[in-house]
């Protein structure tokens, strides 16, 4: 049956907060959990200090709709995530809608899928307005028109999507696991310094001798990118170049990006090819999140890029600035939105190990994040599967 979307849902608008007002508190749903996720994680990492009553205007209970209202492009406006379980005194972001049903015709889980369809996420398209960033009103949202099959075949439909999105699940699990491992290695040598040999090293005023202090210019190469305009077409359509953004930088290698550019694109703006294996951190929007690139890519200006000029690798300063996430964030600057600058991250000093011991850590941790590469492309190919199998099975072409 057909459906407008405001006889399905009733619409509200987030919780907006100074910036100091983050980092604490409660849960908070962000702009990129919504952004990156079919349905909110289990648990909601980010927090925001909110009172009783903002908890009950903006709270989060199974079966809402978070959509994304704003953003840089068209095409990432409208993005959808859903709640599939209550979160006691969770809130979410003012750059985000919620959807609250309002009937009992939608299934939640059935509902992740299919706003994120090519066929429902048309409707942003059409109502985007590209003046400054795109935007979207709650009276064009309710007027979009939404098809859905009866309950039951709701839940058939969810259950063979959710089947991919289980083993891309426990791919991520395993993932972590090894991330953990990676990061345990690189405490134990480098911050408890039970290093191999340790028992027989000497220190001197607190650290192993052979060991000093560096400025990371002194160590590392450091640039950023650019962005092409947007208003040229040519810089975009048909691009094969990857281009990130910070939203995408998540503390793990980097498979793919969301947008491409052409060849265009890159000579006629600041953005410039990074060879893989360079090491990314965002200097504004979310200070601090990092990336390694697997392949050659290119970034936005909010991205400070890193390449060794010494035998200390991207790896070891990927967990050292990973570790030191809340330092970065101290240090940054700015009332509406903290940013820092290349001339402060070069200025930063860090402890530098013996050439041995870095090239020996590198080689322990080199097994593990090939196995994380491995894993990650396999989750990329079961959602470029689930993704090709969504739009037939929305339409009915393919029955279950």
């Amino acid at each position: 049956m057909e459906y407008r979307l405001g006889d399905l849902y009733e619409v509200s608008n987030g919780l907006s907060k100074s910036g100091d007002c983050f980092g604490t508190g409660f849960p908070f749903l962000s702009f990129s959990t919504v952004f990156n996720n079919y349905f909110i994680p289990d648990e909601i990492k980010d927090l925001v200090q909110s009172s009783d009553k903002e908890q009950r205007s903006y709270s989060i209970k199974a079966g809402d709709v978070f959509i994304t209202r704003t953003s840089e492009t068209a095409n990432e406006l409208g993005m959808s995530c859903v709640a599939l379980k209550d979160y006691p005194k969770a809130t979410y972001n003012g750059f985000c809608k919620r959807l609250r049903p309002i009937t009992e015709n939608t299934y939640p889980l059935y509902m992740g899928y299919y706003f994120r369809t090519a066929q429902f996420r048309a409707n942003f398209l059409k109502v985007a307005s590209l003046i400054t960033r795109a935007s979207l009103r709650n009276e064009d949202l309710l007027k979009f028109k939404v098809d859905l099959p009866d309950i039951e075949t709701q839940k058939k439909i969810a259950s063979v999507l959710s089947n991919y999105d289980n083993l891309i699940e426990n791919n991520n699990k395993r993932i972590a696991i090894l991330e953990q491992m990676a990061e345990n290695l690189y405490k134990e040598w480098f911050v408890r310094f039970r290093f191999p040999g340790y028992e027989t090293a000497e220190f001197e005023n607190g650290i192993p001798v052979g060991w000093e202090y560096k400025k990371i210019n002194e160590m590392f190469d450091t640039s950023s990118g650019g962005t092409p305009s947007r208003s040229n077409p040519e810089y975009y359509d048909g691009g094969t170049i990857g281009w990130i953004k910070t939203g995408e930088l998540l503390d793990s290698l980097i498979i793919d990006t969301e947008e491409h550019i052409t060849s265009a694109g890159l000579q006629n703006s600041a953005a410039k090819l990074i060879p893989v294996g360079a090491l990314l951190c965002s200097m504004y929007a979310g200070v601090g999140k990092l990336g390694i690139t697997t392949k050659e890519i290119s970034c936005s200006q909010a991205t400070c890029v890193f390449m060794p000029k010494s035998y200390v690798s991207n790896i070891f300063m990927f967990h050292f600035l990973k570790l030191n996430k809340k330092y970065l964030e101290n240090i940054s600057f700015g009332a509406a939105q903290q940013n820092i600058s290349q001339v402060i991250i070069n200025k930063i000093k860090f402890l530098v190990p013996t050439k041995e011991l870095v090239l020996e850590y590198d080689k322990r941790v080199e097994s593990i994040y090939k196995q994380i590469y491995t894993i990650m492309l396999k989750n990329k190919n079961l959602i470029e599967q689930r993704d090709l199998l969504l739009p037939r099975l929305m339409s009915g072409k393919l029955e279950v």
